[in-house]
C-alpha cells in the first residue's frame, strides 16, 4: 500500500490481544476508532499496566511501551494513512479503516519491516506531508 502500488489483503490468521490493541491503537491514532471501545480499552488500562508492567497509565502510552514502539511510531501510522487514502482516492475505492489498521499491523511485524525507519529527512517530510493534509 506504501509508494504507488496497493498491498494485497493480509492473509487472514489469528490475531492475539496485543495485535487487536495495536489496532485499536492505529485506529486511535488516525481518529477512527469508536467511543464505545475506546472506553473499552481505556477501562482495561489498569490490567494492560499491571500484565505488561509498565510505567504508563493511560491505555495507548502502555500499548506503546508494552509494544516498545518508537516516538515516531504515530507519524509512520498517519503518513501511511494519509498516503494511502489518497491513493484509494485516486482509484476511486474505499479504504476501510479497520482495514488500514489490520494492514499497518501485518506490515509492521513482519521480519525486517522499515515502516518506522526514516533516513534523513524522511520524517521531516512525513510531518510536512501530515500537516499538508490536516489543513
Amino acid at each position: 500500500m506504501s509508494g504507488a502500488e496497493q498491498a494485497p489483503k493480509p492473509a487472514p490468521r489469528e490475531s492475539g490481544p496485543m495485535e487487536t490493541l495495536f489496532a485499536n491503537y492505529v485506529l486511535a491514532v488516525i481518529g477512527h476508532l469508536p467511543p464505545d471501545k475506546e472506553a473499552l480499552v481505556a477501562s482495561l488500562a489498569p490490567k494492560l499496566q499491571a500484565s505488561l508492567k509498565t510505567q504508563a497509565t493511560e491505555w495507548k502510552a502502555i500499548v506503546a511501551e508494552g509494544l516498545q514502539l518508537s516516538a515516531t511510531i504515530d507519524v509512520a501510522i498517519l503518513d501511511l494513512w494519509f498516503t494511502n487514502l489518497a491513493l484509494a482516492a485516486a482509484r476511486q475505492t474505499v479504504l476501510a479503516p479497520e482495514y488500514y489498521a489490520q494492514w499497518f499491523v501485518a506490515k509492521y511485524a513482519e521480519e525486517g519491516s522499515r515502516i518506522d525507519v526514516w533516513p534523513e529527512g524522511a520524517l521531516e517530510a512525513a510531518r510536512a506531508r501530515i500537516a499538508s493534509t490536516r489543513k
